[in-house]
């Protein structure tokens, strides 16, 4: 089974987590797009990878809590970003040929919100991505809260040192980190394939 496990970083605020992205102006507008394609459960050593800058449109400039957090620089991003239309449709491409893609959280969502804040076609593909962040919490907490993808290693001792809160980084951690409990918990296994089963061959 070929799996892409995904992430995006987004424009974000001092105070926007707890706000919950509320006030008019701090729409989530994505940044970044990562992502690793392994095979389960046995994998690779060194993962198929994406990553694409995103240059955001209502909101350009990046904040300096957005700067400092995820280390993704104003220049970086006006230098070597792209559109968001393209950047997903890159990021579509790179999932062609597995059998699903995930993420830990609501990443496709975002994806999907962003397309529509912006007035661009959407994505049909996208609304198939699920969101695996709920099994893994159940998994790992007995309370069900939500695990940060950066943290996800840590718990299931594993040596992974990527760089946090980036999309490239975070997407590595989580597919590291779901191969190891895919091998360790046969019934995280079981309702992984059954989250993951694709309905016909190849992610659309």
């Amino acid at each position: 089974m070929i799996i892409v496990f995904f992430d995006v970083e987004y424009t974000a605020w001092e105070g926007s987590l707890q706000r919950k992205w509320s006030e008019p102006w701090e729409f989530r507008e994505i940044v970044q797009i990562g992502a690793a394609k392994v095979k389960l459960p046995d994998g690779e050593d060194t993962p198929d990878v994406f990553q694409q800058a995103v240059r955001p449109t209502l909101n350009p400039i990046l904040s300096d809590y957005f700067v400092q957090l995820t280390g993704i620089r104003q220049q970086d991003v006006d230098r070597h970003g792209l559109d968001l239309s393209p950047a997903i449709d890159a990021f579509l491409a790179f999932c062609q040929g597995a059998d699903s893609a995930c993420s830990n959280g609501d990443d496709a969502v975002i994806m999907a919100a962003n397309l529509d804040r912006l007035g661009l076609p959407a994505r049909p593909a996208l609304y198939g991505f699920p969101d695996i962040g709920k099994l893994i919490s159940q998994t790992l907490d007995s309370d069900g809260r939500h695990i940060t993808t950066s943290d996800l290693p840590a718990r299931l001792g594993l040596d992974i040192r990527e760089r946090p809160h980036q999309a490239l980084g975070d997407a590595k951690a989580l597919a590291a980190s779901v191969q190891a409990l895919f091998g360790r918990d046969p019934v995280f296994r079981g309702r992984l394939e059954a989250i993951l089963r694709p309905t016909e061959p190849g992610v659309p």
